[in-house]
């Protein structure tokens, strides 16, 4: 799965010293409570792309979800 920030949201995050891990680890507990999906993984990235010759961030993460129910 990605999730994707708009380079808006991600600022308000730093702006307000909120940790965007924290958030995404949150993220992965209610997919897995909801949907039964185990978390293996979370890769954040900060990677740069450009528009009109001006530097835009592309804040995202891939996190990794096995979907097998380990209790059953």
């Amino acid at each position: 799965m990605v999730v994707a920030l708009s380079e808006e949201q991600a600022l308000n995050y730093l702006e307000k010293g909120q940790s965007m891990m924290d958030a995404l680890e949150n993220f992965t507990q209610i997919m897995k409570k909801e949907y039964g999906l185990e978390p293996m993984a979370i890769s954040f990235h900060l990677d740069e792309g450009f528009e009109e010759n001006d530097v835009k961030n592309n804040t995202h993460a891939h996190l990794v979800f096995f979907n097998f129910d380990f209790e059953q």
